[in-house]
């Protein structure tokens, strides 16, 4: 599944982070570590790990939304569709592995709806605020899960 790039509100980001590509999906996907991590995050509740077909609910700014997980292919690629006030949302992560314990995360999220058409620019800076504010944090939060580099390694340390 990819966002809708027709869709009133469609932005796009993209970040390089070091740490493997398992390490940056587990970190992701791990849904109910969000709002220690992720900005606007307050609350999850998940229902089973997660994977195409799963749900989960969450608390990020003024609403609540539902989402239900649309791709979950480990450790290349996820993606998520929510509702919540008149606003249906599509979310899609790719996770390249860019060398050694190096990866390139690329993120599209789209919204459709009522609210997106009436006010497209309003909301656009929203998503790309929860973007440019998203992709550092997961960025942050991969790197701090990883291992520390290895004597020898050529990998920056910190």
């Amino acid at each position: 599944m990819d966002a809708d790039r027709s869709a009133p509100v469609y932005e796009t980001a993209e970040i390089d982070v070091d740490a493997t590509p398992d390490a940056v999906w587990d970190t992701l996907t791990d849904v109910d570590s969000w709002p220690r991590w992720m900005p606007g995050v307050q609350s999850v509740v998940t229902h089973g790990p997660l994977a195409a077909g799963s749900r989960f609910e969450w608390k990020a700014g003024p609403g609540a939304i539902r989402s239900e997980v649309a791709e979950a292919e480990r450790p290349r690629s996820a993606a998520w569709k929510g509702r919540t006030f008149g606003i249906r949302a599509a979310h899609a992560w790719r996770i390249e592995d860019s060398g050694p314990a190096l990866t390139h995360v690329y993120s599209a999220e789209s919204w459709t709806g009522l609210l997106p058409r009436l006010l497209p620019g309003v909301l656009r800076k929203a998503v790309r605020r929860a973007l440019d504010e998203g992709l550092p944090a997961l960025k942050a939060e991969a790197e701090r899960r990883s291992p520390r580099a290895e004597v020898g390694d050529d990998r920056p340390v910190g």
